[in-house]
């Protein structure tokens, strides 16, 4: 793989700010790019499988592209890639139409982090009538302000707080709705870590607390290992009496969860 396309791969591979679908995205672009390369496209399977492991969407996208490569024809492989942006929007629209019957009614939401998928409902929702939506900042990396200024450019009403004080804010809300990077087979759902949290207040204050997930997130695994990463991002600060934690994803019991709404 030449030196440019690599960097530009590494650069999507460590983003740990956007969510699962858009990552996706940046790969399906990438990989129209060097679309003439079989090699570099193998190359990108192989490490994607490797540090994406988070992430449903992109594990079945590999496996499915992998097939088409091996094929070694590069307008099919310019077709599945074309294909598989057709089918995300698809997934959108078909998301939204099953999703309105239960968020039709909800004006003051609540959400964490940054999903691209809970962003295209809300854009929807808000142009069937005016919503406010509070957004927890989402530590460490503090995606959450991704998600509050794509809301302002589509002139939706924001507060962004700490998701420390999200279980003050649900108690006056209507409902949290959130994203999913895996759907497990047993009901669980993997997510941002403060999903776990958000699911418990809205348990406690007897509020709603939807799943918003394309059909591509739904695994066979029934099980989730959390993976731990950079501790520095916590506190860049050691001591042999300090334990530093830091993991970006965590297990939502399906017992927290009102509805996984899906495509």
């Amino acid at each position: 793989m030449n030196p440019y396309a690599r960097n530009k791969l590494d650069k999507i591979l460590s983003d740990n700010k956007s969510g699962s679908t858009e990552i996706l995205l940046k790969l399906i672009k990438w990989s129209k790019n060097n679309a003439e390369n079989k090699e570099t496209l193998l190359e990108m399977i192989d490490s994607a499988n490797k540090d994406l492991l988070s992430f449903s969407s992109v594990q079945a996208f590999t496996k499915n592209f992998k097939k088409i490569i091996k094929e070694n024809d590069k307008s099919k492989i310019i077709d599945f890639l074309k294909e598989q942006t057709e089918e995300i929007e698809n997934r959108y629209s078909n998301l939204f139409k099953n999703s309105l019957t239960f968020l039709k009614n909800y004006k003051k939401i609540v959400t964490l982090s940054n999903s691209s998928t809970v962003i295209e409902i809300l854009k929807r929702l808000n142009k069937k009538g005016k919503i406010f939506v509070t957004i927890g900042e989402s530590r460490p990396q503090l995606e959450g302000r991704i998600m509050v200024k794509e809301l302002l450019n589509n002139k939706i009403k924001v507060e962004i707080a700490p998701d420390a004080f999200l279980s003050n804010i649900i108690e006056k809300a209507d409902a949290a709705i959130i994203g999913a990077d895996i759907v497990l087979s047993n009901g669980d759902v993997v997510n941002k870590i403060g999903s776990r949290s958000l699911a418990i207040f809205c348990k406690y204050f007897q509020k709603p607390f939807y799943i918003l997930s394309t059909s591509d997130k739904f695994s066979k695994k029934k099980k989730y290992i959390p993976e731990k990463r950079n501790e520095n991002e916590i506190w860049n600060y050691n001591h042999k009496q300090l334990k530093r934690t830091n993991y970006y994803f965590e297990v939502v019991e399906k017992e927290l969860i009102t509805k996984v709404i899906s495509d």
